[in-house]
């Protein structure tokens, strides 16, 4: 005599099962793909960025490049402009050389005037206006010097609108546009610019009775920028 014991899943049983060995299938097939590939190397791109750096240039021109000529009337002084124009805008210092100085004594903010023997016969004075720039919400913009004219040293506003020369021991030998928090702010600070007006006024002195007949007078002076 045989016992024979069969189990018989439903229909719905059934259909479980099947469905969860067709996911188990597909989940063995994708995990194959992904290796696959993985295994298949790695390309890349490169992407070059290129750009040119073109250094700060900045050109310094007054009165147009044409003399002032007062011919002889010294009653009245005349006016110039010292423009400097940079490709971008840097932190710039003027200062301005007394070309005719020689062995003469430069006192407080005169250029010296000579004859053609190179005797001094005068002087002329530079007198700084005021930059025509407008003042923002935030910051003050004017004239300021220092010692030296560089970065770094302590700029303090004007105390005279007067140039001097610098191979002389006046003030005012290094001068830079500057800015400061507010308009009574003492902390001054070089101000970059790429483009400045600077409207100047030339006085002539000279020693007309010293002189017996008509005598030409000339003087001489170099401005230069020097900018970061």
């Amino acid at each position: 005599m045989f016992l024979s014991v069969f189990f018989v899943l439903s229909s719905k049983e059934n259909n479980m099962f099947l469905k969860k060995k067709v996911a188990l299938l597909a989940s063995v097939l994708v995990l194959n793909s992904w290796a696959g590939s993985s295994l298949a190397g790695i390309e890349q791109a490169h992407l070059t960025v290129r750009a040119t750096l073109i250094p700060t240039s900045c050109k310094v021109e007054v009165n147009g490049g044409a003399p002032l000529d007062f011919g002889s009337d010294f009653s009245t002084s005349k006016t110039a402009d010292l423009k400097i124009q940079c490709s971008n805008k840097a932190l710039a210092t003027i200062s301005v050389n007394d070309d005719k100085k020689g062995g003469h004594t430069l006192e407080n903010n005169q250029f010296v005037l000579v004859d053609s023997q190179d005797n001094k016969k005068g002087y002329f004075s530079i007198k700084l206006g005021n930059p025509d720039l407008p003042n923002d919400e935030i910051h003050a913009k004017f004239l300021v010097t220092s010692t030296d004219g560089k970065q770094n040293s302590q700029w303090e506003r004007l105390s005279s609108p007067y140039l001097n020369p610098i191979n002389s021991d006046g003030s005012n030998r290094y001068i830079s546009l500057g800015t400061a928090a507010s308009t009574f702010d003492s902390n001054n600070a070089q101000l970059a610019f790429d483009d400045l007006t600077v409207p100047l006024e030339i006085k002539v002195t000279a020693d007309e009775g010293k002189v017996s007949e008509d005598e030409n007078i000339s003087g001489k002076a170099t401005f230069t920028v020097m900018y970061t």
